[in-house]
């Protein structure tokens, strides 16, 4: 007799079985045309005895323009138990699992192909990821069970290189074991796992973390602070990156992996289109884009485009502003992916706000200070008049705005003592008890001085005027309260932020 939890889950099945389209079967293991893939779904069926995990449940899809959960989904919860279908995965791919439960936090990597269905289980504080291709799902747990030790940089780019080559060449070994001890994974896994651990090495190499960083630098901002200790030898970039060509970069296949977009971006601005001109300048912008559209195709060139007006618009939005207008309006009938098309349309919008006052309506924006009065935005403004304002929005549970309030506190103290820079912090945190208690440890860091709750954030005229949907998210305004890059670059970004506020001090 089946149990209770297993009974539901049955039922659920069986139900949306009956709805789905006919599918063909294939062999999952040989056929490499998309087209056979079209209509198959990957089904997730689970139990838990930790029962938020399914409520807060993410699959994670890379082949967005940055990745996200995936999209095409229907999701059914029944007590513990889980469904879930995932339509409109075109080809076989790694995606990410993520389940934020009351017990802890449930992440794996998992390669699926369409047709899929895998069986999931969390328990006594532990996931396990079962099915037919069990070999498929269970690779990246048993790496992250190997336990690599991250490469520390100790200010010798060679040195880091070579350390963090041992730990590729052990990934590329384990590999050549898994596959030795699972002979029937596909070609496909094979394929995508090599390159995931190829530009997740690449990408190591590209984006370097000193300790306590915010975030991590690229080779070429290390290189321009000649920090780096190379006593022995003339740094060579080529020699770097193990020589990669553009010919092996050139591959749209590649697009579905986070690790390949991440390197393939700074590799080409940094050092394929002419790197003597200053990253985010209006001669690089035009120098990028003319390297994409003369040197990639198809997919691969769209991309490139649609991460060119992103980044542009968000570290010089306002220098770049004509660019990326001409830009947006050659090349946006072009786009194929609805992700970009939404980035771009995203900018558009955006661009628009360069340069103009805040509404009416949202200079009435309703906050509370921590001494639990109740204030209009417009008051706050005037108040710092004369000042340059940087509003940052943030929340007591979102790690990424903390992460930046902590380690970005010198750098926002040392802009402000050579600017009339008022940092303006606006939380949109729905529990007022959490914005306090979250403010208050950080009070050190400058969280308790112009400190702001947005009242009922979800439906606030300020967070629908700059469409506030995700954090930390920071917005500019000169000293007479105009707009001027409405989605700036995080401060921990410091040379493109730093850049922002001297241009509006110049005039």
């Amino acid at each position: 007799m089946l149990k209770p939890n297993y009974l539901y889950l049955f039922l659920i099945i069986f139900y949306l079985s009956c709805n789905q389209k006919k599918e063909v079967k294939i062999n999952l293991y040989t056929t490499k045309n998309a087209l056979e893939y079209k209509f198959l779904p990957v089904i997730i069926n689970g139990v838990t005895d930790d029962s938020n995990a399914f409520k807060y449940f993410n699959i994670i899809n890379n082949s967005y323009l940055f990745g996200e959960s995936h999209r095409a989904i229907s999701k059914e919860i029944i007590i513990d138990s889980l469904y879930l279908r995932l339509d409109s995965i075109s080809q076989p791919q790694i995606l990410g699992i993520i389940a934020f439960g009351s017990n802890g936090i449930y992440r794996q990597r998992i390669f699926v192909t369409p047709g899929d269905t895998i069986l999931l289980k969390i328990k006594d504080k532990k996931l396990d990821i079962s099915g037919k291709n069990i070999s498929h799902y269970s690779f990246f747990k048993e790496t992250s069970d190997l336990n690599f030790i991250d490469v520390n940089f100790n200010g010798n780019l060679n040195v880091y290189k070579e350390e963090c080559k041992v730990i590729f060449d052990r990934q590329n070994d384990f590999l050549k074991q898994y596959i030795k001890k699972h002979p029937k994974v596909s070609e496909e896994f094979i394929a995508a796992v090599k390159a995931n651990i190829k530009f997740s090495y690449l990408s190591k190499l590209m984006f370097i973390y000193k300790k306590n960083a915010s975030r991590g630098q690229t080779v070429k901002e290390i290189l321009l602070e000649k920090t780096y200790k190379n006593n022995e030898a003339i740094f060579d970039v080529n020699s770097y990156f193990d020589n990669i060509s553009l010919e092996e970069l050139n591959k749209p296949e590649f697009l579905n992996n986070s690790s390949f977009k991440t390197f393939f971006t700074s590799y080409v601005r940094d050092f394929l289109v002419d790197p003597n001109l200053e990253n985010y300048s209006n001669e690089k912008f035009l120098a990028e884009k003319e390297f994409i559209l003369t040197n990639l195709n198809g997919e691969l060139q769209q991309f490139a485009i649609a991460r060119l007006i992103n980044d542009y618009n968000t570290f010089s939005q306002t220098e770049n502003i004509y660019n990326l207008k001409e830009l947006i309006k050659e090349y946006k009938l072009k786009f194929s992916n609805s992700s970009y098309i939404e980035k771009v349309e995203e900018v558009e919008s955006e661009l628009n706000y360069v340069k103009i006052q805040l509404s009416q309506a949202s200079l009435n924006s309703k906050l509370l200070n921590l001494k639990g009065d109740t204030l209009l935005l417009k008051d706050i403004l005037k108040s710092s008049k004369n000042n340059i304002k940087a509003i940052d929005f943030w929340a007591s549970w979102c790690a990424p705005c903390i992460n930046e309030i902590i380690y970005g506190n010198s750098n926002r103290k040392e802009i402000s003592s050579k600017s009339k820079l008022v940092w303006i912090y606006l939380s949109v945190d729905k529990n007022k008890d959490d914005w306090i208690k979250k403010s208050n440890e950080l009070d050190e860091y400058g969280l308790t001085q112009h400190q702001y709750l947005i009242l009922d954030s979800t439906d606030s005229n300020i967070t629908r005027f700059f469409s506030v949907n995700k954090i930390p998210r920071y917005v500019i305004l000169d000293k007479n309260d105009l707009i001027i890059n409405v989605d700036a670059p995080r401060p921990s970004f410091e040379n493109q932020f730093v850049k922002i506020i001297n241009e509006i001090d110049k005039e």
